[in-house]
Formats: structure tokens, sequence, C-alpha cells
């Protein structure tokens, strides 16, 4: 039996497909009582009226909750998706911060005050520098 794949709606939340899934839950324990209960049932009749509706409807239930199986799975992966996208832009952001912050503080003078990255001195020319030999 092909299972289709089932569109992931921006309504569904994981609420919604634990819900579903509670609900697929109790239709398939019903299933399994009528079942139960036709075990030894003696009227061939009854049987031959019936199992194929039982069947058909064990049918419903096992591609429904394929298919919710495999929403939620999709559902799953886009969120996964969805935070690492966001993650990632956040620590972009961080990332463009920080080096923001460090060519500030590169751009203080020893007095604190702003200079122009052309006044760095040669290193080793500094007042504070010792002497090259």
């Amino acid at each position: 039996m092909a299972v289709r794949a089932v569109p992931v709606h921006r309504s569904v939340t994981p609420a919604s497909l634990a819900d579903l899934q509670q609900r697929l839950r109790r239709s398939g324990e019903e299933l399994d009582v009528r079942l139960q209960l036709l075990v030894d049932e003696p009227d061939t009749g009854l049987l031959t009226r019936v199992l194929p509706r039982l069947r058909e409807r064990m049918a419903a239930i096992t591609a429904n909750s394929s298919a919710l199986r495999q929403t939620a799975l999709q559902f799953g992966e886009e969120l996964d998706a969805s935070r690492r996208a966001r993650l990632e832009q956040d620590l972009h952001d961080e990332i463009a911060g920080l080096e923001s912050g460090v060519r500030e503080v590169r751009a203080l003078g020893p007095t604190g005050e702003h200079r122009a990255p052309s006044d760095d001195p040669a290193p080793g020319t500094g007042p504070n520098d010792e002497p090259r030999a």
C-alpha cells in the first residue's frame, strides 16, 4: 500500500499531532475490541458481512497512522531547520557585533581617546617598547 506525503500546514503543532495520535490509537483499540468479539463467532454469515468492513477500517487506520508518523517527522525536520537557521543568524549577528567591538577597542588610543588607524606605531617603535638591537 502506498502512503502519500501529507503536507504540513501552519496550524499543525506537536500538540495537535499528539492529539491525532491518541485519536488513532483509540480507533485502533475500538477495532481490536470488535475483532476480539468476533474471534469465537459461530455465524459465518455474520463474519462474511462484517469482516470486509473491518478490514477496510484497519487499512484506513494503518494508512492514517503511517501518514501521521510521516507528517510528524516532516514537521520535526522543518522545525529543526527553522531553529538551525535562526541559531546560525543569531551567531552571525553576535560575531559581527563582537568584531565591531574589537575594531572599536583597537581604534582607542592608550588614553582611551579615539584615534585613526594610521596613528598605529610600527611594532617596536612605541614609547614603551625597548629598542631593538
